[in-house]
């Protein structure tokens, strides 16, 4: 499995994370308990994290970016894909 992270749902993959609602320090907290087993690649598109003014802040430890061209090839190639 790997988890994808687009749009808004970009800025969870953020070590410092940014007030985006309510729901997003239960989502923060739930993202750090899949890091930390270590079994699920956590995935960040680089081009949500443009649009947003957010490449230059410091990713969560074991969270990687990934160009937009490269999501099909990623979400084909694991055994299941969850994009938020």
């Amino acid at each position: 499995m790997s988890l994808l992270l687009v749009d808004s749902a970009s800025a969870l993959g953020l070590f410092d994370l940014p007030d985006l609602s309510p729901w997003s320090v239960g989502l923060a907290r739930e993202l750090d308990a899949l890091i930390s087993d270590e079994e699920v690649p956590v995935l960040v598109e680089q081009e949500s994290l443009v649009a947003l003014g957010l490449t230059e802040r410091r990713l969560r430890l074991g969270v990687e970016t990934v160009p937009r061209s490269q999501v099909p090839t990623i979400c084909a190639a694991a055994d299941s894909c969850l994009v938020l």
